[in-house]
């Protein structure tokens, strides 16, 4: 369920709409960064954060592998994070201005996120380089 919300909201549904605007006449890149902002930064980190405010447990196990209940808290920090990038980027389609501001702290966030995964591919785990 979790890579379904996430397909949807990162790639199909902004297809479906930049799909739409090119139908009818828009310009196809103002069209990729109005769309993928909306969905992708968007409606993608508003879903995160609802989520990891009314089910920080989960995120906190499941995501993070944090089984202690303190850590909850900071993934409600995490939650209000993700909430007030998440609904600036929504409203950016109504207003327009917000575009750029929203699409950096997206690109930034996005970046940040995913720079330690590649890492995580090639080292081994924390736990086995502190035994060393």
């Amino acid at each position: 369920m979790h890579l379904l919300a996430i397909l949807l909201l990162m790639f199909v549904l902004p297809v479906i709409c930049i799909a739409q605007d090119m139908a009818s006449g828009s310009p196809l890149i103002p069209s990729i960064g109005k769309w993928f902002v909306y969905w992708g930064v968007g409606w993608r980190l508003v879903v995160a954060g609802l989520w990891q405010l009314f089910r920080p447990s989960f995120t906190a196990r499941d995501i993070f592998g944090i089984p202690d209940s303190a850590a909850e808290k900071l993934v409600m920090e995490i939650g209000f994070g993700n909430l007030a990038i998440g609904i600036t980027a929504v409203a950016s389609l109504h207003f327009p201005q917000w575009l750029p501001a929203a699409a950096l702290a997206g690109a930034i966030f996005y970046t940040l996120t995913g720079l330690p995964w590649p890492l995580s591919l090639t080292l081994p785990p924390s736990d086995a380089r502190q035994s060393r």
